[in-house]
């Protein structure tokens, strides 16, 4: 005969750390990853002048204790001296006022760069959340996914992880 142990909670013996068994039997310990989602992109963009939709991913938070983990990667190829490009964070239709930009001042072309974002975001749901990446072009040329001979080689990444609370 097998035995059944039932709780809700199990502690540590100091009695202060707790992980949570869900009613659904699941059980994710506070700060543990609970799922992950990404997207990707091999092929190279050119940027515009306007913000425009580039990546995304949609998660639906097991609890709504729970953070994200964005985390996103748009390598750049500046075509032109002078040229900006530039990335923003948005979940749903919300900017969650988070931008970045990268900026090539030198004469000539053909220099590389990086937008990079890494936060934490607190959407406080157990309803469905798109997060999604925007690119533009701010001045100059610049395109994604190239590397410094302008041919394309890169993998921009948007990745989110929902961790316990």
């Amino acid at each position: 005969m097998a035995s059944i142990l039932n709780v809700d909670q199990i502690r540590n013996a100091a009695g202060t750390a707790s992980a949570t068994i869900k009613s659904d039997g699941t059980f994710y310990p506070t700060g543990g990853i609970v799922q992950v989602v990404s997207d990707s992109e091999t092929s190279s963009v050119a940027m515009t002048s306007s913000y425009a939709d580039y990546l995304s991913v949609n998660i639906t938070p097991k609890s709504s204790s729970s953070t994200m983990l964005v985390i996103a990667n748009v390598p750049t190829y500046h075509g032109s001296a002078g040229s900006v490009g530039a990335m923003k964070l948005v979940r749903d239709s919300s900017n969650l006022n988070y931008e970045v930009g990268d900026y090539y001042h030198d004469s000539g072309s053909g220099v590389p760069g990086n937008l990079n974002i890494m936060m934490v975001d607190s959407p406080a749901t157990v309803s469905q959340v798109n997060y999604k990446i925007q690119i533009k072009e701010e001045s100059g040329s610049v395109e994604t996914n190239k590397d410094y001979n302008g041919t394309v080689n890169g993998i921009s990444s948007l990745i989110v992880m929902e961790i316990a609370g």
